[in-house]
């Protein structure tokens, strides 16, 4: 039980370690500057939605840009730093630097020996949390997008006719024999 209390006494360096290594103030600001120029485009992209399409698809365009930039490059990356950097204090306690089976013994005849199966557990596990994080953000955009395609269907302009090359059917409404 003295790993719990371990665990938590390590826990206001680990968080100052956090603070430090996003470089405080200035890293919140950052961020919190990002997701309103985030909000900020996707509010334009729905004011300009009924009026002009196209800049609205800019806007949206735009934000789907800095969030894949966050999702894909800044997250991801943040996180491989920060656990390269503090490996020291996130190895072992946090992050298990090694997974080896202790050694047993079968009914006092069979004896099998201690076997190391991942000497480099930790970075295992550093680049493992990478890749669910880049999943993850995979799986938000997908959402958003699918989302946003369902809330705000386009249809066509009044005078404009639907054309075969654009996969549209020209049939509709017709005349079968």
């Amino acid at each position: 039980m003295d790993w719990i209390a371990e665990f938590f006494g390590t826990l206001p360096e680990l968080f100052s370690s956090l603070w430090e290594f996003a470089d405080g103030t200035r890293g919140l600001l950052v961020t919190f500057g990002s997701a309103g120029a985030v909000v900020l485009l996707c509010v334009l992209a729905a004011v300009f939605r009924d009026r002009q399409g196209w800049q609205s698809a800019v806007f949206g365009a735009m934000a789907a840009l800095v969030g894949a930039f966050w999702l894909f490059g800044v997250i991801p990356s943040a996180w491989t730093n920060f656990a390269n950097d503090y490996e020291a204090l996130l190895s072992g306690l946090y992050i298990p630097g090694e997974l080896v089976t202790p050694q047993v013994t079968i009914l006092g005849l069979v004896t099998i020996p201690e076997l190391e199966v991942a000497t480099d557990l930790y970075l295992v596990i550093r680049d493992s949390v990478a890749m669910v994080i880049t999943f993850i953000g995979v799986g938000v955009l997908v959402f958003v997008a699918l989302w946003v395609q369902k809330r705000y269907p386009r249809t066509l302009a009044p005078d404009e006719r639907p054309r075969p090359e654009t996969g549209g059917r020209t049939d509709v409404g017709a005349a079968r024999p």
